[in-house]
C-alpha cells in the first residue's frame, strides 16, 4: 500500500512502504547538508522537493546545473533544519517517488574550502 498525495495534474508524490522499518538512519557527524539525486529535470520544484519530504523542515536548496547549457541536472543539496531532519530524509532514500522518480537522498558534508549554505539558496 502506498500513500499518494497529488499536488496537481503533473506532479505525484508516492511514498511507498518503509520496507527496512527505518524512521531515521544515523547521523554521528550530525551533517545537515544532503545530496540528493534523480530528481525529475523537467518538473522539479522546490515547492515539490519539499512537500515530498513531509515535515522536513528545508532550508535552503542548491540545484546542481550544467556550466555551459544552464540547464537542471537532475541532483541537488539540500540544507535541512536539524540533524534529526536530515537523518529522516535519508531514511526515506530510495522509497520516496516523485513525478515519477526514485528520489536517492544521502549525507555529504559541506567542504570546508565553500559557503554553505550559499546565500541565493533559501527558500
Amino acid at each position: 500500500q502506498a500513500q499518494e498525495e497529488v499536488l496537481d495534474k503533473s506532479k505525484t508524490v508516492i511514498i511507498k512502504n518503509n520496507t527496512n522499518n527505518k524512521t531515521k538512519v544515523e547521523n554521528v557527524d550530525g551533517v545537515t547538508r544532503l545530496l540528493v539525486k534523480n530528481m525529475c529535470r523537467k518538473y522539479m520544484d522546490e515547492e515539490t522537493l519539499v512537500k515530498a519530504l513531509n515535515g522536513i523542515v528545508v532550508t535552503h536548496v542548491v540545484w546542481r546545473m550544467d556550466r555551459k547549457t544552464g540547464r537542471f541536472l537532475g541532483s541537488g543539496w539540500l540544507e535541512v533544519a536539524t540533524p534529526d531532519d536530515a537523518a529522516r530524509a535519508v531514511a526515506l532514500s530510495g522509497q520516496l517517488q516523485v513525478l515519477g522518480r526514485t528520489l536517492y537522498l544521502e549525507y555529504q558534508k559541506p567542504d570546508p574550502k565553500d559557503q554553505w549554505p550559499p546565500p541565493h539558496s533559501a527558500i
